[in-house]
């Protein structure tokens, strides 16, 4: 310019270098579904040193661009030199695996570079199964826990009401441990287990029941219906069994109530018994030591009490402990008020065991007595006509109408499942007429095969249904006042055991126009026998005898004297036979046999069976045992059995040439 300045122009260019990222790696693999993961780059940074931004996204398809609108990080600006660049995100509930891919950006470039990694994502919670203990009832306080878990479990816990305890793993998908559940009661198990990523299971509901000592009641009343307006006695009989205990049973205590306006009986008129299962007997008890008979009288109307408290049952005469399936049982008379019809009271009953280690139970029922113008009186027989043959049974039921008529007789007869009935003969009698006719099936009544079905003692049951309103060819369907029904049988039981065997007879009474229903019940015991055998001789000769000794043992019936067929035999582990002997014995309550079976010469060493089949009256019952043959195996000779006879031959014919030899030299 003229002024002496000058003017100068030129083009700058500024650059913005992109940032750079090298690689990514995750916090967490495999991680569970929903947690939160950590993203850290390695090789970030920017030649300009401008905040840094991490811009991550995720997919399971390694796809996905990362960006400012696409970011799954929470994290903000990173200034330099970006050490605590990091990203963090929760991760989706997926069960795959998840791709994260990551760039850096400058506030206007991204990193040319998009850094890559992937993990797995599980979400899916493990499955528990719990294979023991089971929604069920327990006899022992111990119980062993075993789990199952549906993949890999990092930790299972369990607990029943308190703390959790640990389990123990053989493979990381069985689990075990012992639950001492400190005695009995109903218990809600809990068994949670986590896998290796933290996903927590928990198992099904499980309740259980410890139940270390049991006792069932069951009281017969005779009659439990009774004519109103009518003194009657009542024939009472209580049993408190124990059935179920791993211990013995020293203390019982039985409380019985009779209603308040009957007459109780003298304490000195109630009998107890002992009932030993096995073997099978019945003692009487009353008076002994230990045994305690009261007659409570409360005031008012609160029920009589009856009472049985037995200390120590050992001291009596039954000179035991009770132990599982045995029984005590009361029995007395009591006379009833003069009820009203259609009248009822209320009998309650409670029994209390106590075992050697201090558990108690108690149980109870509630019984009643009604009152009615029309009755029906019966009784069920069950006895054992050759006591040789105990599993041939008879049996009579009589019925009986009080006051009459009484019409639509229906009557459940109840017998062991299986057993077969023969000689069935059903008669009517008539009072009034003094005569007796027969009932034929199908024409007067119908009974059809029987329905099964388990009482609550345990046992499975065949009932048999009568009706007496089918047809009326021999009669006119009443029974009148003091007419009867009887039914008498045959019946042949499959095996030996204990019944308790009702019998349920029902009529309709047109006064109350309703059924009048009572229960009877008869008790069969038909000898069951457990068969053991003990070696006497665990090692014999060849050639010589081997012994062993035999038990039998009556557990299921009356002191029968049974025929009872043995063949005992010893036999190769394979079954084959190598001697077999048989006799009879007769046995009533327990017996002892010694058994011998001499072996053969030829018997290879090694080790056999000892085998006793046992049969009596159509049933068997098998036991064995071991023992082994001395020696070794026998090594065979070309020479045989007359060996020593053929050498000695031999050597007398090289003796007699020797002599003529020797003879003919000394004459020449």
């Amino acid at each position: 310019y003229e002024d002496g300045t000058a003017e100068n122009s030129s083009a700058l260019t500024i650059l913005n270098s992109a940032p750079t990222l090298t690689s990514i790696t995750e916090s967490e693999d495999p991680i569970a579904g929903g947690a939160l993961q950590t993203i850290t780059p390695s090789g970030q940074g920017d030649d300009d040193q401008d905040d840094l931004y991490l811009y991550c996204c995720n997919d399971t398809a390694d796809l996905c661009t990362p960006s400012n609108g696409n970011d799954v990080c929470s994290d903000g600006s990173f200034a330099y030199p970006y050490s605590n660049m990091n990203c963090t995100f929760n991760v989706p509930n997926i069960d795959d695996t998840l791709f994260v891919r990551c760039r850096t950006y400058d506030g206007s470039s991204y990193s040319s570079t998009t850094a890559v990694t992937n993990f797995t994502v599980d979400s899916t919670a493990i499955v528990i199964t719990i294979d023991n203990p089971s929604n069920s009832t327990y006899s022992k306080a111990t119980i062993n826990l075993n789990v199952t878990t549906s993949e890999q479990a990092y930790t299972c816990l369990w607990n029943i009401g308190g703390s959790n305890s640990t389990m123990s793993n053989d493979s990381g998908t069985n689990w075990y441990d012992v639950i001492d559940t400190g005695g009995e009661g109903t218990l809600h198990l809990m068994v949670y287990c986590n896998d290796t990523v933290g996903n927590m299971g928990l198992n099904d509901t499980i309740w259980f029941t410890v139940s270390l000592l049991g006792i069932e009641i069951t009281k017969t009343i005779d009659p439990e219906w009774i004519v109103g307006r009518e003194n009657e006695t009542i024939d009472v009989v209580v049993e408190a069994k124990i059935n179920q205990t791993k211990n013995e049973i020293p203390m019982i205590n039985i409380t019985d109530e009779v209603p308040y306006d009957f007459t109780a009986p003298d304490a000195g008129d109630i009998r107890v018994y002992f009932i030993d299962y096995s073997p099978y007997s019945i003692v009487d008890i009353t008076g002994n030591t230990s045994v305690d008979v009261g007659v409570v009288d409360r005031s008012g109307s609160l029920d009589t009490q009856v009472y049985v408290n037995i200390s120590n049952i050992s001291l009596t005469d039954a000179g035991t402990y009770m132990e599982e399936n045995d029984t005590v049982r009361i029995t007395y008379s009591m006379t009833s008020s003069q009820m009203e019809p259609n009248d009822t009271r209320y009998l309650y009953t409670n029994a209390t065991a106590v075992d050697n280690e201090s558990n108690s139970k108690t149980s109870n029922i509630l019984d009643y007595i009604y009152s009615s113008e029309i009755v029906l009186r019966g009784y069920k027989d069950i006895w054992i006509p050759d006591l040789s043959n105990p599993q041939n049974l008879s049996v009579r039921i009589i019925l009986r109408a009080i006051g009459g008529p009484m019409s639509q007789i229906l009557i459940s007869d109840y017998l062991p499942q299986g057993a077969t009935i023969y000689n069935r003969n059903v008669t009517y009698y008539n009072q009034t007429s003094d005569t007796t006719v027969e009932l034929i099936n199908g024409t007067d009544f119908y009974v059809g095969d029987p329905t099964q079905t388990v009482l609550p003692d345990g046992n499975y049951i065949d009932i048999y249904y009568y009706n007496f309103s089918y047809a009326y060819s021999n009669w006119d369907g009443n029974l009148y006042d003091n007419d009867s029904i009887q039914i008498t049988y045959n019946v042949s039981v499959l095996g030996g055991g204990q019944w308790k065997l009702p019998v349920i007879i029902a009529g309709y009474d047109p006064e109350y126009q309703k059924h009048i229903k009572t229960e009877m019940y008869a008790s069969a015991n038909v000898p069951s026998f457990d068969v053991s055998i003990d070696m006497i001789t665990h090692e014999a000769d060849p050639g010589g005898s081997v012994k062993a000794m035999l038990r039998i043992l009556n557990v299921g019936g009356p002191r029968a004297k049974v025929d009872v067929f043995i063949t005992y035999s010893a036999k190769t582990l394979q079954g084959d036979m190598i001697t077999e002997r048989s006799e009879t014995i007769a046995v009533v309550e327990q017996k002892e046999k010694e058994l011998e079976l001499f072996l053969p010469d030829d018997m290879e060493p090694g080790q056999y069976i000892f085998e006793s089949f046992v049969t009596y009256t159509g049933r068997e019952a098998l036991s064995t045992s071991t023992f082994n043959v001395k020696g070794e195996k026998a090594v065979s000779s070309p020479i045989g059995d007359y060996g020593l006879y053929i050498i000695v031959g031999v050597m007398i014919v090289i003796g007699a040439l020797m002599f003529r030899r020797l003879g003919g030299g000394k004459h020449a």
